[in-house]
């Protein structure tokens, strides 16, 4: 049996892009990386993942395509896009070309 995540983040704090990681939560302002999350998945058996934006930026949407990339247990990405600007179009586009991107997340 194949079991999925089927929501988590990474975040790369040098990115900047992580507004709501503030004092308040301070205990989790640092980078959290696919080599932080594949111990717990090999611990409780999950062998696939899908990773979602924690950021709306689509710097973000490049960094987790690099990653999915990269990484065997990332099955999917979930991006995001603002849909309010005239290159929403275009930019939804230019993600439906890469497999591994599932869906989008916009922020309203």
């Amino acid at each position: 049996m194949t079991i999925v995540d089927a929501h988590h983040h990474f975040w790369n704090i040098d990115l900047g892009i992580y507004n709501w990681i503030s004092d308040d939560i301070a205990g989790i302002r640092r980078d959290y990386q696919p080599e932080h999350l594949a111990p717990y998945l090999k611990h409780l058996g999950i062998s696939k993942t899908v990773l979602v934006q924690a950021g709306e930026s689509l710097l973000e949407n490049d960094a987790m395509l690099t990653i999915a990339e990269r990484t065997d247990f990332v099955a999917g990405v979930v991006a995001w896009v603002d849909l309010a600007p005239a290159d929403a179009a275009s930019q939804l586009e230019t993600l439906a070309a890469h497999d591994k991107v599932k869906s989008i997340r916009p922020v309203l």
